[in-house]
């Protein structure tokens, strides 16, 4: 028998009649020792109270709600849905699986996820495709496996498509021509039949723009970048291009054909000298 370690420890017992027995234990100290090592090093659910797609999807779905009506629980299994697949530690932690190491990673990365919640942070999501391009998750994600590609997924989920920005082109564009007017005869609108008249007057413009896909979330494609900054930048846009027919400055770079342009300024121009003029 080969050399063994052992420390020997007497414990006394109380027998039933009182009376005291004693009874050696045998105990080794590297079976102690892995014991312990072993309790620590087990998988679980640590101190994260929640996935890391669940989180990553928690902050996509807040953003793109945000900005209006959107079906939140179709976006939230989409989501969820798309980012369980890009990263495997999901699933380890749903089912208890994952190390000690990754729990103490994922605790960290869910409240920097909170924190980028809690301060409205929704340019990776919401944003313009050159600031969703250049978005990563919290550097405390980083460890995670496959951190990069759920929120590459999450984003793909949320992040607007063609259809929307030319939608909301549309309304961005009547929503300054209403204050303007508003502005120019010195009272409101209050029956929004200037804001109706001008998405109604924008109308087939919307409908070429989502039928040719102008507006595809593609970085090379510059008239996407220039929707997105003429949204974001529309209260800079002059009211008297708008009266004028003209299309702002903010806004010209989405716009590449000079035709399309024209046609979409004029019509606004119309809808503007008719609500102008209290019509």
């Amino acid at each position: 028998m080969g050399w063994r370690m052992v420390r020997k420890r007497v414990v006394d017992r109380t027998t039933d009649d009182g009376g005291l027995t004693t009874m050696r234990m045998h105990l080794n100290p590297w079976m102690i020792v892995s014991a312990v090592m072993g309790l620590s090093a087990c998988g679980g659910k640590g101190n994260a109270d929640q996935s890391y797609c669940q989180s990553l999807c928690d902050w996509a779905v807040e953003c793109a709600s945000s900005g209006g009506d959107v079906d939140a629980d179709g976006l939230m299994a989409e989501c969820l849905s798309a980012t369980s697949a890009a990263s495997a530690t999901c699933a380890e932690f749903d089912a208890g699986d994952m190390s000690r190491a990754d729990e103490l990673i994922l605790g960290d990365c869910n409240t920097s996820i909170a924190e980028s919640v809690s301060a409205g942070e929704c340019d990776a999501f919401t944003g313009t495709l050159a600031a969703a391009e250049r978005a990563q998750p919290p550097a405390t994600c980083n460890g995670l496996d496959g951190a990069q590609d759920a929120f590459d997924a999450a984003q793909e989920t949320v992040f607007p498509g063609s259809e929307e920005v030319c939608e909301d082109l549309a309304d961005a564009f009547c929503g300054k021509l209403v204050t303007c007017i508003e502005d120019s005869a010195g009272h409101d609108d209050p029956d929004g039949l200037a804001y109706d008249a001008c998405m109604t007057g924008l109308s087939g413009r919307v409908s070429e723009c989502i039928d040719n896909d102008t507006y595809a979330a593609d970085i090379t494609n510059s008239q996407r970048e220039g929707a997105d900054r003429c949204i974001v930048d529309m209260a800079e846009a002059s009211c008297d291009d708008l009266f004028s027919g003209s299309i702002p400055a903010v806004c010209s770079a989405a716009f590449v054909d000079a035709s399309t342009a024209a046609s979409y300024a004029s019509d606004i121009g119309n809808i503007a000298s008719t609500y102008a003029s209290g019509g």
